[in-house]
């Protein structure tokens, strides 16, 4: 399947990141697990599907947690969609997919999983349309977003040194619901999870070996051996030198159709 040059770029990354994803994924398994919560007990699902399923490390979570008659799972890179083949139930269907224009007839899916990928969206008119028109009536949505509170501290610093932007620019909150606005909100909880690094090249590579240094919307600050020192003198003047937060804040969603 091929993408538009602005997400073969993001597949790309994930592609690369693949044998390493796992390793680094802490993040994305607390949100996961946190997202899993807010899942109250239903009756069976009939059709259930998670979009951005990447090695299928928290699909698994999903899996055991619920109940189900048929599982799909869907992600744009081959490499990760690879690893959550073997790893995922049997009775799981994984498709090769990007979020946008996904393979199922209009409201089919009953219960639609999304954790930590929505983000990648470059048209969220489109994406949320595209989930609207799978889901079926009286169907589920449980989402995890990162918003526009994550990373205050390395975004500071970059702003401070070199008037630049380093990461992806996230939806605030009311955003994120103003894109809601056709499902009915049920339950809704900010998940916080910071992780601390000795150094910010240590803090890069966390998301390079995840895939997640892709920048959409502009072009990234390259991140040369002066930049990276300059950052690290910063955060030693604030006395985080060794111990550099990176906070993430993160929007999570449990609707209905």
């Amino acid at each position: 399947m091929e993408f538009c040059a602005e997400k073969s770029g993001i597949q790309q990354a994930f592609n690369k990141s693949a044998l390493t994803y796992d390793l680094f994924c802490d993040v994305q398994m607390q949100s996961a697990l946190a997202l899993i919560n807010l899942i109250k007990k239903h009756h069976t699902f009939n059709n259930v599907l998670d979009i951005g399923c990447g090695t299928g490390i928290t699909t698994l979570q999903l899996q055991r947690k619920i109940k189900y008659k048929k599982f799909f799972a869907i992600d744009f890179s081959e490499k990760l969609l690879a690893l959550a083949r073997q790893r995922l139930l049997k009775n799981s269907t994984c498709i090769l997919a990007d979020f946008d224009q996904m393979p199922f007839i209009d409201g089919t899916i009953n219960l639609i999983f999304s954790n930590m990928s929505l983000q990648w969206s470059f048209n969220y008119q489109k994406t949320f349309s595209e989930i609207n028109r799978i889901l079926a009536h009286g169907g589920w949505l449980v989402l995890a977003m990162p918003n526009d509170h994550c990373f205050v501290e390395i975004k500071e610093a970059a702003r401070q040194i070199r008037h630049c932007e380093l990461f992806n620019n996230f939806l605030s909150e009311s955003a994120i619901r103003h894109y809601l606005h056709d499902f009915e909100i049920v339950s809704s909880k900010r998940f916080s999870y910071t992780k601390y690094f000795k150094n910010t090249l240590a803090l890069f590579n966390s998301f390079k070996q995840t895939g997640t240094m892709f920048v959409k919307h502009h072009k990234a600050n390259k991140l040369s051996k002066n930049f990276i020192k300059d950052l690290d003198n910063y955060f030693l003047c604030h006395q985080w030198q060794d111990n550099i937060p990176l906070k993430y804040d993160i929007s999570l969603f449990f609707v209905r159709k």
